[in-house]
């Protein structure tokens, strides 16, 4: 007799391998709500218990805001997976600009010499976040644009070669293309996302190595 019982297939969820880029305080709240989406999803009938192990997304938080990079308030005093969520060394790119330099010397730079301020800044604490002056945002990504770029090439590169990794794609039920998406998530109502955003944009799409990516989205 023939067996007439339908025969299971395996369904894989189709994923593209992502970087995704918080630029400011806004964008960093939400990629920590992701990341603990990741952890409490079931994949294929299991439960992840490190980031790490979800090799289809990669992250990095972009800030003026020195901070520690984590969830504040009650969340995280209560929640055991505060930790786990939170950004990890070699995740962030936080540092406060020299304003006093870059205003003192902006005769130097005459493309930023345009947009800078005139008013003095020097006594404001970049460390604290952009404090809605967008232009301290922007300048912060000036300064640091090639240590940003050299990040999301790690970023990218790391999440590509995740790919190759077929058996762990699979454990998860996820079936991952080739195609190199990158998400930047700000809010253009602040300091560090509105000042950031559109020079990120324009960088993350010049991106060469380790491929072009083949989406910028933008989630504002």
């Amino acid at each position: 007799m023939v067996d007439a019982r339908p025969v299971e297939t395996e369904t894989l969820l189709k994923v593209r391998p992502t970087v995704f880029v918080a630029l400011g305080g806004t964008g960093m709240e939400v990629l920590l709500r992701l990341r603990r989406r990741i952890l409490q999803a079931d994949w294929n009938g299991t439960r992840i218990s490190a980031l790490d192990q979800f090799p289809a997304a990669s992250f990095l938080y972009f800030d003026t805001d020195t901070l520690e990079a984590r969830e504040a308030g009650r969340a995280a005093a209560t929640d055991a997976l505060s930790a786990k969520v939170a950004f990890r060394e070699g995740e962030t790119l936080q540092k406060a600009v020299n304003l006093a330099r870059y205003q003192a010397e902006r005769r130097s730079y005459p493309h930023i010499d345009s947009w800078l301020p005139a008013r003095d800044l020097s006594r404001i604490d970049a460390s604290k976040g952009a404090g809605q002056i967008r232009a301290i945002a922007r300048l912060l990504f000036f300064d640091e644009v090639r240590n940003f770029m050299d990040r999301l090439t790690a970023k990218a590169g790391s999440v590509l070669a995740n790919v190759s990794n077929e058996a762990q794609l699979r454990a998860l039920g996820l079936d991952t293309a080739t195609d190199l998406r990158v998400v930047v998530v700000a809010s253009v109502a602040g300091g560090t996302g509105s000042g950031a955003v559109i020079d990120a944009g324009y960088a993350i799409s010049s991106l060469e190595t380790p491929k072009r990516p083949d989406a910028v989205d933008l989630f504002l």
